[in-house]
């Protein structure tokens, strides 16, 4: 058992309080981090993220490009990174015409689509945003630019990615879709 006998704060994030959408990113990437990371473990570079994307996301125009960002970011730390540099069955490196597979966690050439045959298609767009926001740091995603087509199909890989693997759809996620629609 833990005890905790004083805490100083030191950032309240305030402003993320102060609107609907931005609390609901910040209660996603929490939510993400409590489901992907053992707990009690210390990982100073998540710790780095999220404080990161918390900042920015107190000032923020456009919650959802970095939480996009925190979602790649986090599955890369995490350890449960989807392969995007070649196909996951043999490793060939000709990804143009592939498809991702949920079940296999990334890429599969053409010359394997039989071994999945529920993978999808995805643009090559996509796949160069995914292997951009993993290979570059935090601010340098945020002058990724995101055209509306490749946002729309990263939310769908990424979400079904993610309730694939852990089995479950994330709560935060599922209000932040639902505030999404009413604004719409």
């Amino acid at each position: 058992m833990h005890l905790v006998s004083q805490c100083d704060v030191r950032e309240n994030f305030s402003p993320l309080r102060q609107n609907l959408s931005r609390m609901a990113s910040a209660s996603i990437m929490m939510e993400l981090v409590d489901s992907l990371m053992p707990a009690e473990d210390k990982n100073e570079e998540v710790f780095n993220l999220i404080h990161e994307c918390l900042k920015e996301l107190q000032n923020a125009h456009n919650p959802d490009k970095i939480l996009t960002i925190f979602k790649i970011k986090m599955l890369s730390l995490s350890g449960f990174k989807p392969n995007f540099d070649s196909c996951v069955c043999c490793d060939s490196r000709t990804i143009s015409d592939s498809k991702f597979s949920l079940s296999r966690g990334g890429l599969i050439c053409a010359g394997c689509y039989k071994k999945d045959t529920s993978a999808r298609a995805i643009f090559r767009g996509t796949i160069a945003s995914i292997l951009h926001i993993q290979r570059n740091n935090f601010r340098t995603n945020l002058n990724l630019g995101l055209n509306p087509q490749i946002k729309r199909e990263l939310d769908l890989i990424l979400s079904s990615f993610l309730n694939f693997h852990l089995e479950k759809e994330l709560k935060s996620q599922r209000v932040l879709n639902k505030i999404n629609l009413a604004v719409r």
